[in-house]
């Protein structure tokens, strides 16, 4: 039979109070806190070692002994000894559920009870200018009042959470729908990543990328908005409604490319532009030139047919050849045959 133990070499004589508290006075870290398993530290014992001096180096001296049991079975342990103990953090508080990111050389608070081997730390925050970074977790509970009955275990799916996450840059906060919440939401603001991230679990967020100077808006329909740099993308499978008093556009291009393009206007339509040319057929109902806008002058180029009366105020001109065939009062039409 192998055994491996870690102990303290020392003899630990606790006193009557000592055995009442469990408390077994303040104690030195003796080796940074490992990533993923901050809960454990090897710590020197101050009040048991009062007289230690020099540098504080985890260094356990391994021996290996041999014999027989009091049953007649032969054994063999191996004991590793030195000047600290293993201890495991005392949580106190009772939503963080990881332990301080402890370094070399802070002092803690060292606990046994019940005359138990297992010692427990907790940290006494006076040498906390050591620490580099962390990774704290808190947890609030979000069951519901029927899971009391079943001690059902706190997880991130029935609890309310917030992280601190210094070793990779971030801070998070979630909710749950554990209560029948309507969302779950998740913030996280990623500085290592230089995004900031709103979404609800369903497919809507909103997004900041401080790296490509870019923000998305999107929800689970895929109705998109960006703010890209120096261009807005808004996208819609179905309509984009827009409703105000007074709608102003300046602009140096404006381009439209669409099926079809209806304007109700309810009073009139005033264009000011120096060349307005169109292209493909052109239907109106009515058309009046007058002086009000410009010049009053109209000229065409072209062909142009005219189907029904034409009532001309003033004089008419032509520099070609004009037909009548149904007629026409003698006299009264001038040409250039005239």
């Amino acid at each position: 039979m192998n055994q491996n133990i870690f102990y303290y070499s020392g003899y630990f004589e606790m006193t009557e109070e000592q055995e009442k508290s469990g408390y077994m006075g303040i104690g030195v870290v003796a080796e940074n806190a490992i990533l993923g398993h901050e809960e454990l530290l090897h710590v020197a014992p101050q009040d048991q070692l009062p007289n230690m001096r020099g540098r504080l180096e985890l260094n356990p001296q391994t021996f290996t002994t041999k014999g027989v049991d009091s049953r007649g079975k032969a054994y063999q342990s191996k004991v590793e000894t030195g000047s600290t103990v293993t201890a495991k953090w005392l949580n106190e508080d009772s939503n963080r559920i990881t332990p301080p990111q402890l370094m070399k050389g802070e002092t803690v608070h060292l606990y046994r009870f019940n005359g138990d081997e297992t010692f427990y730390w907790k940290p006494t925050n006076q040498h906390m200018n050591k620490r580099v970074q962390e990774v704290v977790v808190e947890a609030y509970a979000a069951k519901p009042k029927e899971a009391a009955k079943e001690e059902t275990p706190t997880n991130i799916k029935n609890s309310y959470t917030r992280t601190v996450d210094t070793a990779n840059g971030l801070m998070e906060m979630r909710t749950s729908k554990a209560n029948g919440e309507k969302a779950a939401w998740t913030v996280q603001m990623n500085g290592k990543d230089g995004k900031l991230v709103i979404s609800d679990g369903d497919g809507n967020f909103i997004q900041i990328d401080s790296t490509l100077t870019c923000i998305d808006i999107q929800n689970k329909d895929r109705t998109h908005i960006q703010l890209d740099k120096q261009v807005i993308n808004i996208q819609s499978d179905k309509t984009i409604n827009m409703k105000t008093e007074t709608w102003n556009v300046e602009c140096k291009t404006f381009n439209l490319k669409a099926d079809n393009v209806k304007w109700e206007v309810g009073s009139k339509v005033e264009i000011k532009c120096p060349t307005i040319d169109l292209i493909g057929q052109v239907n109106m109902g009515g058309m009046a030139v007058t002086g009000n806008g410009g010049s009053g002058n109209g000229s065409v180029k072209g062909n142009m047919d005219v189907s029904g009366s034409q009532s001309i105020k003033g004089s008419l001109s032509a520099s070609g050849p004009v037909d009548f065939p149904s007629g026409g009062k003698s006299g009264s039409i001038r040409g250039s045959g005239d």
